[in-house]
C-alpha cells in the first residue's frame, strides 16, 4: 500500500511545532498558533500534511491510539491480566487507581487532549488561510472535527465529566471547566454531524487510513448507542452496513490486515520495522507481558473459530501451555513487511450496534431484527443461531457476543460493562477491592493542580 504523498520539510516543521506547542496542554504560548496558520496552511499540499501529521503522531507511540486504550481498559475489565508489571499498571488491573498514576496522564489525558489541540490548530489554521482550495478545506475541516470528536469520546468514557476543548487559546484552556458527559455527547455529535456533511463516501487515499463519511458514521452510531438513542444508532449503523465497500471477511485472519474489506478506519504504522504495538508488547519476555483471563477464555462457545484464530498460547519445553494471549495482530518480528494496520472501526461492530439498538426497541426476532444481525456475526464465527427469546436474553447475548468478537480492541469490554450497568455485578465477583466508583478513572492530579476548575475529583478518589 502506498504511503501518502507528504512534504518532508513541512512535516518536519509541523513536528517541531506540535512537540513544542503541546508539551503542556494548559500552558500553550500564544505565538505558536501563528506558526501553523502562516507557515503550514499556505496551500493544499501543506494543509494536507498538517492533518496527516496528526495520524502519524497517533501511531508513533503506544499512548492512547497506539495500544494503551485497549491494554489498560481490558485489564480494568476482565479480559486481560498482567504477567510482567509495574505498580502503575497493576492499579488498572486491581481497579485501585491513584490520581498520581502516571499512566492516567501519559497514556490517556495528555495525548488525548494533545490530539484535540492539534485538530483545533488545523481548524483555526484553515479558517485563517486563503491558500487552501475550497474542496480541500472542506475535506480537512471534516477530518479535524472527526479527530476532535473521537478523542473526546474516549476521554469522557474514561473520566466522565471533562472539558470539551474547541480552542488553542492557552488563556481559555488554562481555566477551562468540565462539561457533563451529556454535554460532551451533544458537542461531539454536533462535530460528527458537521464532519459527516463535509466528508465524501470515498477514501481519498490508498487504504482506509484517513476518515471518510463511513468512518464518521460508524463513530456516530456508537455514540448514539452509548447515549441511549436507539433509533439513531440503528439508522447510522445501517448506513455503514449497506455501504458495499464494507464486507465481513470470511477469513478471520484477514480482518486486521491493511487491505481488510471489513476495516472502516485504520491507522498506518509509522515506526520503522514495526507493524502494530499490540503483539510486540503481548509477546514480550519469556512468556509474554499479558495473558487472557480464564473468564474470557471460558466464555467462548465450543467450535467458535475466533478462539482458534484470535488467541494463541505460550508453550514450555514440556509442551505445557503457560498462558494464552490475544492473537488478532500476528506480526511480532521487527523488520517485517507492513501487512497489518491498527484497526479502529470495523464492520462487525456495526452489526452488533444495530442488533443492540433493535433489541432495545423490542425488534427481537425475524428478518431485519436483533436476531438476524447477531446471527450474521455468529455465522462468521462458525456458531449456531442465537438461542435468546426475551429482550433481556437478547441483550445478554449481545454483550457476550461483543466480548468474544471485540476483546482487546479499543476498550470495548470495559466500556460495555459500564454503559450496560454490568460492571458492579461482573467485576465485584472477580476483584476483591472493587467499588462501584471505580467505573471512572480519576482525573490526573497533575491536571487538577494546574486548573482547579477541573474539581471536583471523580467520586471515590482523593
Amino acid at each position: 500500500m502506498k504511503r501518502r504523498d507528504i512534504s518532508g520539510t513541512l512535516l518536519f516543521i509541523l513536528f517541531l511545532f506540535l512537540c513544542n506547542a503541546c508539551q503542556d496542554f494548559l500552558n500553550i504560548d500564544p505565538p505558536v498558533s501563528e506558526i501553523i496558520s502562516e507557515t503550514v496552511f499556505i496551500d493544499d499540499r501543506s494543509a494536507t500534511s498538517a492533518i496527516a501529521g496528526i495520524y502519524s503522531q497517533m501511531m508513533s507511540t503506544s499512548a492512547f491510539a497506539g495500544f494503551d486504550i485497549g491494554f489498560y481498559c481490558a485489564m480494568s475489565a476482565d479480559d486481560l491480566m498482567l504477567l510482567i508489571s509495574s505498580n502503575e499498571q497493576i492499579q488498572f488491573q486491581n481497579n485501585s487507581l491513584a490520581p498520581l498514576n502516571e499512566a492516567l496522564l501519559s497514556s490517556f489525558w495528555e495525548p488525548g487532549y494533545r490530539y484535540i489541540w492539534y485538530a483545533n490548530s488545523v481548524l483555526e489554521g484553515l479558517a485563517n488561510s486563503n491558500g487552501v482550495s475550497p474542496e480541500v478545506k472542506i475535506q480537512l475541516l471534516g477530518e479535524a472535527k472527526f479527530i476532535r470528536a473521537f478523542c473526546h469520546f474516549y476521554l469522557t468514557n474514561l473520566f466522565g465529566s471533562i472539558p470539551y476543548i474547541t480552542s488553542t487559546d492557552y488563556r481559555v484552556n488554562a481555566i477551562v471547566a468540565k462539561n457533563s458527559q451529556a454535554e460532551v455527547y451533544d458537542k461531539l455529535i454536533q462535530d460528527l454531524l458537521e464532519s459527516q456533511r463535509n466528508l465524501s463516501d470515498a477514501y481519498i487515499t490508498n487504504g482506509r487510513v484517513r476518515p471518510n463519511r463511513g468512518t464518521v458514521t460508524a463513530l456516530l452510531a456508537r455514540v448514539y448507542l452509548y447515549a441511549g438513542d436507539w433509533s439513531n444508532a440503528e439508522v447510522e449503523a445501517t448506513k455503514v452496513i449497506n455501504d458495499s465497500k464494507y464486507q465481513l471477511e470470511g477469513d478471520l485472519n484477514r480482518v486486521f490486515l491493511a487491505d481488510s474489506k471489513e476495516a472502516i478506519w485504520q491507522l498506518m504504522p509509522v515506526n520503522p520495522g514495526y507493524n502494530t504495538f499490540e503483539i510486540d508488547y503481548i509477546t514480550r519476555g519469556s512468556s509474554g507481558g499479558l495473558s487472557l483471563t480464564n473468564e474470557l477464555l471460558n466464555s467462548f462457545e465450543a467450535n467458535d473459530s475466533r478462539y482458534d484464530n484470535w488467541t494463541s498460547s505460550w508453550i514450555n519445553s514440556n509442551a505445557t501451555v503457560i498462558t494464552y494471549f490475544p492473537f488478532k495482530y500476528k506480526v511480532a518480528s521487527l523488520n517485517q513487511p507492513i501487512t497489518e494496520y491498527n484497526t479502529i472501526f470495523r464492520l462487525a461492530e456495526q452489526f452488533l450496534i444495530r442488533a443492540e439498538a433493535r433489541a432495545q426497541r423490542g425488534n427481537l426476532t425475524g428478518d431485519n431484527s436483533a436476531e438476524s444481525d447477531l446471527n450474521i456475526v455468529r455465522n462468521r464465527a462458525g456458531l449456531n443461531k442465537v438461542a435468546a427469546v426475551t429482550q433481556t436474553e437478547f441483550l445478554d447475548a449481545i454483550l457476550q457476543e461483543r466480548r468474544v468478537e471485540l476483546f482487546s480492541e479499543w476498550g470495548h469490554r470495559w466500556l460495555d460493562l459500564k454503559r450496560m450497568n454490568k460492571a458492579d455485578i461482573t467485576l465485584g465477583q472477580l476483584k476483591p477491592d472493587w467499588q462501584l466508583t471505580d467505573v471512572l478513572y480519576p482525573i490526573p492530579k497533575h491536571e487538577i493542580d494546574k486548573n482547579k476548575n477541573l474539581l471536583p475529583q471523580n467520586e471515590g478518589y482523593q
